[in-house]
């Protein structure tokens, strides 16, 4: 069993919370993950072990997710970032291997430009870019039915909330090859249907703040990256998560076979592995559960 540091710490006068499982014998740089709107510090049981196995791993709840406060009013756009930051002071941390997740991926990416020296290796799952004259307009349809779902869930619709939301994360494809597909749907339908009023309103309050999507991405140097995403996400489609790929100098593209958005959930073990290799500098070539690895911008 593993043993969790649970710990708080407070950024000015907002209380945050982050969770250590501390590896005396590392193989890489610690894993740092923060949550997202609709995950907290406690949501990775399956796949946490496979990574602490490697490295000390931080899960940690951020200003308006999980076990936090929520984020103060007014808060600055980049009030996430300053808060991660801190965390790394507090720990402290000098440099991580850092994990963005659909909410979190534009977030992550703007820290690793302000803090170079501090992101050893960035891997972004899940990417939304509303890049303009994308030829994937989907990205853009896909980014305004996410605002509508928060609006729902802001006037307080739970239920069509939480319809919306699978619809968006999980492939509806007939005959879709996505492992657990049903199962992964009815659970997220009853998870997102039993939230609370206030749980409702706080996660609404808070979701923009963690789900800004940057026009593009780019100015991100000498930081090795992955960008990856489920083979039949219909959200964080391939074609959108490659395009972000390709803005970044040096990053390595790759999906998940078998899975969609709730790829974490479908196939922990398959998603372990990818994080695991890619934080371990191992090779991505020839496996199985993932397409061929690309580096579309190579210069």
């Amino acid at each position: 069993m593993i043993t969790a540091d649970a710990r708080t710490a407070t950024f000015g006068e907002v209380r945050y919370a982050y969770r250590i499982l501390w590896n005396d014998h590392p193989r890489t740089e610690p894993i740092l993950v923060p949550s997202g709107a609709l995950r907290d510090m406690y949501a990775w049981p399956r796949i946490e072990r496979h990574l602490h196995a490697i490295t000390t791993v931080v899960l940690v709840d951020l200003p308006g997710t999980g076990y936090a406060d929520d984020s103060p009013p007014g808060a600055p756009a980049d009030y996430p970032q300053l808060v991660l930051h801190h965390l790394l002071e507090e720990v402290p941390l000098p440099s991580v291997n850092l994990v963005g997740l659909c909410s979190t991926s534009a977030m992550t990416y703007e820290f690793a430009q302000q803090h170079p020296r501090r992101v050893r290796r960035l891997a972004l799952g899940g990417v939304l870019s509303a890049a303009p004259g994308s030829p994937h307009p989907l990205g853009k349809e896909s980014i305004r039915r996410l605002e509508r779902a928060w609006t729902m869930l802001a006037e307080g619709n739970v239920a069509d909330f939480a319809r919306q939301i699978v619809l968006l994360t999980v492939d509806s494809t007939p005959d879709s090859p996505v492992r657990d597909r049903d199962i992964v749907a009815a659970l997220l339908t009853r998870l997102l249907g039993e939230l609370t009023p206030e749980e409702a309103a706080r996660t609404a309050r808070n979701a923009r703040l963690y789900g800004a999507f940057p026009s593009h991405f780019s100015g991100l140097y000498d930081i090795p990256t992955l960008v990856f995403t489920g083979e039949h996400d219909p959200l964080t489609t391939p074609e959108l998560c490659y395009e972000v790929a390709a803005s970044i100098k040096g990053a390595v593209f790759t999906t998940v076979r078998e899975s969609d958005h709730m790829v974490h959930v479908e196939r922990p073990e398959e998603y372990a592995d990818l994080l695991i290799r890619f934080f371990t500098d191992q090779p991505l070539d020839n496996l199985p559960h993932l397409t061929p690895p690309t580096t579309p911008a190579s210069k």
